[in-house]
């Protein structure tokens, strides 16, 4: 929306403007002063109504984005029909730089304008950000004295917070944080805020220090007593309870021993809760149950499906078409070898269950087609895999004849390959196959060499 303003920042800097935050104390402001207009990336004397436009001021309550804490917006107007809505706030050159669009009326420079950040916003971005500190606290006492913040946002409609953790923080330690958190809040604790604080001093106490933040000689601390001291220039909350509810909303890794938490508070938090009340609700309605019940219902309908799913399998299995199913006997092994038709590796995979089932101390290899590729399912019983029977070596030589691969564990495997064709040719060299596995034969490469 607004163009690069590098050039006009470099003179701004040459002239030595400077702004003045008020925004720890107050929202709002009158008689400050424009000191200079940048519009299409150039310094100019006015802006009408229509024109994007950075605006600097003398004195401003706006603060500007920071240590992971958004920008403010809000407003800036005169008595002669001036109207200027501020989008964001941001810091350069020693200066605040306002992104506005001029409504109405004409901004100059050197006119005296009257500010007002938007404190609903601001309020929610408070709430969140002496939240953010208590998120800390809290993982470093359920976590470890190892957790360090890695990177933050601090919006008006939700925090995120990066750590250093070096695995998923589990729902228990969720909780855990969460219950922390909330006392806080309840416990009504003073936030303190102290400014020109010596950075020798602060670091002696222990204040913790934003990441990639780069410090001066003198810092501003946030100390919330008993809880949590640091280094921030942000705006914070009075008083923990004016948090109202904190929530975390998700937890995921971001990269190499980094988590993140995600988290919402004060009415964010509400609407969270009751977002997840209407689901509840809806589910529990769904199941007809009510909704202290919903979790005993679930799982009967789990179970039940579960139970359907076999079912289905067995039909499937029972349904397949057996063009051919012959049982041999190999090294004294028995052997039964199917060629199924119209069947998906999961019928085959049933069927090939219901044959072991079936003749016991068995294995069982169901080879077929679908959908244009050849597949291939084995079962062993477990003393023939004792005997040296291995289903996923086996299955890696047949499907080779049929242009796939394969493979899997040594009582169950399944294979793919992509010649349709070569079913029977694949089934035929299992006998083989098996006898070079128990020792009695060689194997299908040594054949196929000779």
């Amino acid at each position: 929306m607004f163009r690069s303003i590098g050039a006009a920042l470099s003179e701004l800097q040459r002239s030595g403007l400077e702004t003045v935050f008020t925004g720890y104390d107050v929202l709002e402001t009158e008689g400050a002063r424009v000191l200079a207009l940048i519009q299409g990336g150039e310094l100019v004397d006015f802006a009408r109504a229509g024109a994007e436009v950075q605006i600097v001021l003398d004195q401003t309550p706006f603060y500007a984005e920071s240590g992971g804490q958004v920008g403010d917006t809000g407003r800036v107007w005169d008595e002669r029909g001036l109207d200027v809505k501020v989008c964001g706030t941001r810091k350069a050159a020693g200066v605040w730089l306002h992104d506005c669009v001029v409504r109405s009326g004409e901004v100059t420079v050197g006119a005296c304008v009257e500010l007002a950040v938007d404190a609903e916003r601001r309020a929610s971005i408070v709430r969140n950000h002496t939240a953010t500190h208590l998120l800390q606290a809290a993982l470093r006492d359920v976590l470890g004295a190892h957790v360090h913040q890695k990177g933050s946002l601090v919006a008006p409609d939700r925090l995120r917070f990066d750590f250093t953790h070096n695995r998923p923080v589990t729902p228990e330690e969720i909780s855990s944080v969460e219950d922390m958190v909330n006392t806080h809040v309840l416990a009504d604790n003073p936030v303190v805020a102290t400014s020109g604080v010596a950075l020798e001093d602060a670091r002696r106490r222990g204040a913790m220090a934003l990441f990639g933040e780069k410090y001066g000689a003198d810092v501003r601390t946030v100390e919330i007593p008993g809880v949590s001291l640091e280094l921030c220039g942000g705006t914070h909350l009075r008083r923990t309870s004016q948090v109202g509810l904190f929530k975390i909303v998700s937890e995921t890794g971001v990269a190499a021993g980094v988590r993140r938490v995600e988290a919402v508070t004060g009415a964010g938090a509400w609407a969270y809760l009751k977002e997840l009340e209407g689901r509840l609700r809806r589910v529990a309605a769904a199941l007809g149950v009510p909704e202290r019940q919903v979790v005993e219902a679930a799982s009967k309908v789990v179970a039940y499906r579960s139970e359907l799913e076999k079912q289905v399998q067995q039909l499937r299995a029972g349904a397949v078409r057996t063009d051919d199913l012959r049982l041999e006997d190999v090294a004294g092994a028995k052997v039964a070898i199917v060629r199924a038709s119209d069947a998906d590796a999961q019928a085959m995979a049933a069927l090939a269950d219901r044959l072991g089932d079936e003749h016991r101390s068995v294995l069982v290899v169901v080879g077929g087609a679908a959908n244009g590729r050849s597949l291939f399912v084995a079962k062993a019983s477990r003393d023939l895999v004792s005997r040296g029977v291995h289903a996923g070596n086996l299955l890696r030589e047949v499907s080779r004849i049929a242009g796939g691969a394969g493979g899997g564990r040594p009582d169950f495997a399944q294979a793919g390959g992509k010649d349709p064709e070569k079913v029977a040719d694949a089934l035929d060299a299992v006998p083989a196959l098996v006898a070079a596995q128990l020792g009695g034969g060689e194997p299908m490469a040594e054949r196929k060499a000779r």
